[in-house]
């Protein structure tokens, strides 16, 4: 079976963010807005929680996301029904990335690539990383979005085709 992509960047782009988007009101009741900009989120000077997670199917690669620790304890209260700021908010915060991550996988894979047959995600992986370091990364993906949350947090989600990180 041959697999039909979407046709262009842009649409990939749309696409991923519409399930970006999606997912974080859905799961998170976290409310965001697309920034159309390349350059590195101005609050993201140390490091950030980041998680990939790797897809093998009719096309093979990776979808990558992250979010400052501050932000990654709000995702994971509001998942959880926590407090932003207790420990455990702290301590689940890769995990709600990876959660979300997963989530939103499902969706682009269905809605980008159109094809019938079966996809298999991968083990999310979740790390801290120097800014520097994360934004290196986001320059080689294929697809990539920014979303500010409505209290003033940024949200990087990007898209490795044919490439595993």
């Amino acid at each position: 079976m041959q697999v039909r992509m979407m046709n262009n960047t842009a649409e990939m782009q749309s696409c991923l963010e519409k399930a970006a988007r999606r997912v974080l009101e859905d799961a998170a009741f976290v409310f965001t807005e697309s920034v159309n900009t390349t350059e590195r989120p101005a609050g993201w000077k140390e490091s950030v929680i980041q998680a990939s997670l790797p897809y093998s199917g009719p096309v093979n690669g990776c979808f990558i996301i992250a979010a400052p620790p501050e932000l990654g304890a709000e995702l994971a209260a509001s998942i959880l029904g926590l407090e932003p700021d207790t420990y455990e908010a702290v301590d689940k915060a890769g995990d709600a990335l990876a959660e979300i991550l997963n989530m939103l996988a499902g969706i682009v894979l269905e809605d980008t690539f159109q094809a019938e047959e079966t996809w298999q995600l991968g083990v999310p992986r979740v790390k801290s990383v120097s800014a520097g370091k994360h934004y290196a990364m986001m320059g080689q993906t294929d697809v990539k979005i920014q979303l500010n949350t409505e209290e003033g947090g940024i949200v990087e989600v990007g898209l490795f085709l044919h490439k595993e990180i």
